[in-house]
């Protein structure tokens, strides 16, 4: 074979795997594979998935945090780190975190965790005493949580290897609606409430609002939140000269903490997976329709049967 009839991916596969050079104009054209593909099964390149959407649809990470991974330099494609997100990773192609091999998922797991105080939900941090994801006993299963609740909070956590489920729980953009009891240092008046669930408060640059704020007591709250910033809440409260005394998430979209004991988690079924992307937390039984509304939404129940 002459130099000018070999595969372009090959050609293109080299330059992409270091993430560091750049294609020359002629090869910017077609996706970059990171492995030579000359001799695979016919497959569109465009049809491959490109390592963000790798990592994610593999439950190594969220498709944010994949990226984050990936430009930090925490990624290899057959053995040479890759920050360039836009790879596209082919059948034989080698990909690894932080050494550990990543491959994709043959079955999609959904655990519910109530959280107790005292333990961290990233799973990052080697100095933490106490993990969150240390409770859950699934060998074998590398999962990642939906979103956080500080060391401080307690309650409804969310653990996967369905990258793609935990974007659209986490994701702002998609508005996941998460439900908090919340006790407070001294009540709120119907003042700071109307102003908690309007306009907001400006904390470090940002906006913070609640969709609803419900009086149970005196000092006693349920919170409704559409975007989960860190930790949003407790910020709320300091603004307004406040403290946050108790803060437990009890539902994520549909799904319900219920009466899982502190320190449990268990398994969730295709339909109690596809409520928790829902908007209404009412209780756990899925309603007759298993899709939202939203365009592009995956049936999340049949996505997981295929894959079993």
């Amino acid at each position: 074979m002459t130099q000018s009839s070999r595969p372009r991916t090959a050609r293109v596969a080299r330059r992409a795997v270091s993430g560091v050079s750049r294609p020359s104009p002629a090869d910017a054209a077609p996706p970059r594979i990171a492995g030579d593909v000359s001799n695979a099964p016919a497959e569109s390149p465009d049809a491959l998935p490109n390592l963000t959407k790798y990592l994610s649809t593999a439950g190594a990470a969220s498709r944010r945090h994949a990226a984050e991974l990936i430009k930090d330099g925490h990624v290899s494609v057959n053995g040479e780190v890759c920050v360039d997100p836009s790879v596209r990773i082919a059948p034989r192609d080698r990909v690894t975190l932080d050494g550990r091999a990543v491959r994709p998922v043959r079955e999609y797991v959904y655990v519910m965790l109530h959280k107790p105080r005292g333990y961290v939900c990233t799973a990052e941090d080697p100095h933490a005493p106490k993990k969150a994801l240390d409770l859950i006993d699934l060998p074998g299963v590398r999962l990642v949580s939906a979103g956080r609740l500080d060391k401080n909070s307690e309650g409804l956590i969310l653990f996967s290897n369905d990258g793609a489920w935990i974007e659209q729980l986490t994701h702002p953009r998609h508005g996941t609606r998460k439900t908090y009891q919340v006790t407070t240092d001294r009540p709120l008046s119907s003042v700071d409430i109307r102003l908690l669930t309007t306009t907001g408060v400006q904390n470090d640059g940002e906006t913070l609002r609640a969709l609803s704020i419900r009086s149970e007591a005196p000092g006693r709250y349920i919170f409704i939140l559409g975007e989960g910033k860190n930790r949003e809440i407790r910020r709320m409260m300091e603004s307004l000269d406040n403290r946050t005394r108790r803060l437990k998430r009890i539902a994520v979209g549909g799904l319900r903490l219920g009466g899982l004991p502190m320190g449990q988690w268990r398994k969730l079924s295709p339909s109690e997976a596809q409520l928790a992307l829902s908007s209404n937390p009412s209780d756990n039984r899925p309603t007759g329709s298993e899709t939202r509304s939203k365009s592009g939404q995956k049936k999340w129940s049949q996505r997981s049967e295929s894959n079993r």
